[in-house]
């Protein structure tokens, strides 16, 4: 994209009229008013681009993981023997799904395979019940069918979210490739 400047006279899409020893240096987007310590003015006040579904869907899988944090007290599978790997599975994962997805609440538009590490741990979630041999016991139930619909839950929204995020990111670049 090319802007012209009215006080320099010149085409901000030509570097060739920039001395070299200050090209790459000039603030390409700043285009409002003068001076500021920028040599075309102070950076544009236009906020940055957020995908609004990628942090929804961040904030269920986050959610998700808190839930999966507190099941184990709520459900009532916590300190039992035979229990222990649901326990602990439930523990760790939901603090990495937690953990992750409230990064890419608070910043949606960087790093969205983070939402794809998480829905990995949903796929996790799904199996672990099966792949850890959950005893066969009244909350070694309730462990299974909340790991199971809860890693369902993580792994759907966390493709969504990172999905979201990427189709975003290419239609921004446009039809060229280039960033606009």
């Amino acid at each position: 994209m090319i802007r012209w400047h009215a006080h320099t006279g010149r085409d901000r899409g030509n570097d060739s009229a920039i001395p070299r020893e200050k090209r790459g240096t000039i603030a390409r987007r700043g285009t409002s008013g003068y001076g500021f310590g920028y040599p075309y003015g102070a950076p544009s006040a236009t906020p940055r681009w957020t995908p609004p579904g990628a942090r929804a869907a961040s904030a269920v899988v986050f959610l998700a993981g808190v839930w999966l944090l507190l099941a184990p007290v709520i459900l009532d599978y916590a300190p039992h023997p035979e229990g222990l790997g649901a326990y602990w599975n439930d523990l760790v994962v939901g603090g990495m799904v937690a953990l992750l997805a409230l990064v890419r609440v608070l910043a949606p538009e960087h790093l969205p395979w983070l939402s794809l590490v998480n829905a990995a741990l949903g796929a996790w979630l799904v199996v672990s019940p099966f792949v850890l041999d959950y005893a066969v016991r009244a909350y070694a139930m309730r462990a299974t069918g909340n790991d199971v619909a809860v890693g369902v839950l993580i792994l759907v929204v966390a493709v969504a979210s990172a999905v979201t995020t990427y189709q975003r990111r290419k239609a921004a670049r446009g039809p060229d490739g280039a960033s606009t």
